[in-house]
């Protein structure tokens, strides 16, 4: 099973743009106590693969006792690559 979760995000021209929203994507928690945008995700795929009955209620197909599951986030233009290879340097 794919889970594809596709996040809008802008284009972001400086590095300081890109690092500002790339840190929504850390996978932790806020200053403010919330959950930051992959956490959430990862939060919503534990819950996919913990409730494959759901699942497969949900979707029709059936049985999903023995799928393999990955998942991935999608977005509509390539804003972390840039980033990356600046903060390697």
């Amino acid at each position: 099973m794919l889970a594809i979760e596709c996040k809008d995000v802008q284009y972001r021209k400086t590095y300081s743009e890109i690092a500002e929203q790339l840190a929504d994507f850390r996978g932790g928690t806020r200053s403010n106590g919330k959950d930051d945008y992959l956490r959430k995700h990862l939060v919503r795929m534990g819950l996919i693969r913990t409730d494959l009955d759901a699942v497969s209620k949900f979707t029709g197909v059936k049985p999903l006792s023995n799928v393999e599951s990955t998942s991935c986030s999608a977005t509509r233009c390539r804003w972390g690559l840039h980033f990356e290879k600046w903060w390697r340097k």
